[in-house]
Order: structure tokens, then sequence, then C-alpha cells
């Protein structure tokens, strides 16, 4: 496993950014933008749908983030992983906990509903838990 330069972590670490993850099965790439968290080489998304059912076919997964300015790229990132589908309600709520706040702001009550209702007994997602094997950046 490679480790993730800190000036890397920063980067990718609180910054309200999509990232693109790739999954792939049966020699099919899909590419979808998502919400994610990073924290100590590993990247938490929730999904459901394609995304969801191609990591639990294939585990290895990519994740590309990239920050631009005016059209122009300031740097990018390529994370290549593991991911470990994670379905136990506690885990995806706490997830839910730290990845709405990144995009939506800290104060829940500000939330559109359809955020709030992903909190609860029942989510509409699961947790895809990516171990970050490979890293690639450049920095303009």
């Amino acid at each position: 496993m490679m480790t993730v330069p800190e000036n890397i972590e920063s980067l990718i670490t609180d910054a309200p950014l999509m990232a693109h993850l790739a999954t792939s099965r049966d020699d099919r790439p899909h590419v979808a933008p998502v919400w994610y968290a990073y924290d100590d080489e590993v990247i938490e998304i929730l999904t459901s749908g394609r995304k969801l059912e191609n990591a639990q076919k294939n585990s290895r997964v990519a994740i590309s983030i990239q920050y631009d300015t005016d059209g122009d790229s300031e740097w990018y990132v390529t994370l290549l992983g593991t991911t470990t589908v994670i379905s136990d309600v506690d885990q995806i709520n706490t997830a839910t906990r730290r990845i709405y706040p990144k995009y939506l702001g800290s104060d829940q009550e500000t939330w559109d509903p359809f955020y709030r209702d992903h909190l609860g007994d029942d989510p509409t997602n699961d947790l895809l838990r990516i171990e970050i094997g490979t890293v690639s950046y450049e920095i303009y």
C-alpha cells in the first residue's frame, strides 16, 4: 500500500470537491460523480444502484479528484484502491455525518429533507470504504 503524501491529503480532505468513482463489471467501466470523505488512507462514499452493484462484483475501483479555476486545472489526484461494501446502519449513519456536512454545511436542520432522510434506521445508501493502494497526482 502506498502512503498518500501529506500535501495531497491536505488537498483532498476538506474542500467540497466532487470525486469521480470508476467501477467495472464484466470489463465494462462505469464512472460517476460522488461526494466523499477522506481520512488516513481511506475514502468513504455513500452509494446505491449501479456503482454499488459493480463494487459488490469487483472490489477494485479508481477515484479521480480535480480542482479547477476558470476552467484550468490546478491539481488532480487519482487514487486506486479496493473497496469493502458496508451495510451496517450505524456505520452508514456515521459516514453520512462525516460526508454530508462537507457539502451541505454543519447544521443538519438546514439540509434539504432529501438529505436529512438519509439518516435513520433505513438508509437509502450503502457505504463503500475504499483502502487506497496507489496514488498519482499532478500539481500545476
